[in-house]
């Protein structure tokens, strides 16, 4: 039996189909607190502000020191901010590019939802191409400054207990996330087909079309998406537990010793669970999480290589298991 498409190809000459215009809407920050209160609202918009301190950082008042780390950290998350330009640069390389034949009596519904697919995979790799650029070209400065490098806690080598450490703590994390998953409140996903980013999840058409590919090209994607979640997640514990600390302390070079600050650890701790709304009160789970990360390098003596490891491999486990819920839903109902 042929499954019912879940989505249409969007129509070039209707701007509601412009993925710049849809990001756009969804982004009003006006919109976003009448939708989701207040509490929520100033949660979704935690990070974010984050980042843009990071960037005036970058270009207005670092040092050499916060510069190396910030390098990175901004070329990560302004190349992952590209989805919609890929995604529309997708469409017209699969416009151009010949297809697999469609059979005879397939409906327009059923090759525009295979259109969709090839598409959606085609940008995500194109994503990764561009974040794994933006990364290559600025990780080597950071961790060409040994200074900086130490004091962030990013000298190699990695040592085997690190990443024991590390493993071992993304699993304990993994399995007190699940617990709580399996008897929390959710709702579905808001539709949004450009929507695909680490923490963002409102994209439940993309969840969809994924569970429609075909074995290889769902293998694609998951990689592909699992690739950006690893890199975008390293930036973010660097944005979060070195920089954001160390800007809070005001120390003239960044520095994991600042997560010693109480209040320091508590902001980077609540800073990361802001991120994670899947279903109610996830953000309050992910801070405790995070006050683990800030354990974890205090520690290792300001050695950040595990917090960074578990980080990761609970992003990916996280976003392997999404099943396409987000709180957000409750606060506009």
């Amino acid at each position: 039996m042929r499954q019912r498409p879940l989505a249409a190809a969007p129509d070039d000459d209707d701007p509601r189909s412009d993925p710049l215009e849809q990001l756009r809407a969804r982004r009003t920050a006006l919109n976003d607190f009448q939708r989701l209160g207040g509490l929520y609202g100033a949660l979704n918009y935690a990070a974010p502000l984050v980042r843009l301190h990071a960037l005036c950082s970058l270009l207005f008042s670092s040092t050499t020191a916060y510069f190396n780390l910030l390098a990175p950290i901004v070329a990560v998350f302004l190349t992952s901010n590209a989805r919609a330009p890929l995604f529309l640069i997708a469409g017209k390389l699969m416009k151009k590019a010949p297809g697999p034949e469609v059979p005879a009596d397939a409906t327009d519904a059923a090759a525009d939802s295979a259109f969709l697919q090839r598409r959606l995979v085609v940008s995500q790799v194109l994503r990764v191409v561009v974040i794994l650029a933006a990364a290559s070209a600025t990780v080597p400065v950071a961790l060409s400054d040994i200074s900086t490098a130490t004091s962030c806690g990013l000298a190699l080598p990695v040592t085997s207990r690190e990443a024991l450490i590390g493993t071992g703590y993304a699993a304990l994390a993994c399995l007190v996330w699940s617990s709580v998953h399996a008897r929390s409140e959710r709702e579905q996903l808001s539709i949004n087909p450009v929507a695909d980013g680490t923490h963002d999840l409102s994209a439940a058409t993309e969840d969809e079309l994924f569970r429609q590919m075909r074995p290889s090209l769902r293998a694609a994607s998951l990689g592909a998406r699992s690739v950006l979640i690893g890199i975008e997640t390293l930036s973010d514990v660097l944005l979060f537990f070195v920089h954001l600390p160390s800007a809070l302390e005001h120390l003239s070079a960044p520095s994991t010793a600042a997560c010693s600050s109480p209040l320091a650890a508590a902001a980077a701790a609540l800073v990361y669970g802001s991120q994670h709304l899947r279903f109610r009160g996830e953000w309050l789970l992910c801070s405790v999480l995070g006050l683990g990360l800030v354990a974890l390098v205090l520690t290792l003596e300001g050695r950040l290589w595990a917090s960074l490891l578990a980080a990761v491999l609970f992003a990916v486990a996280r976003h392997v298991h999404r099943v396409g819920l987000d709180v957000r839903r409750f606060h506009h109902q």
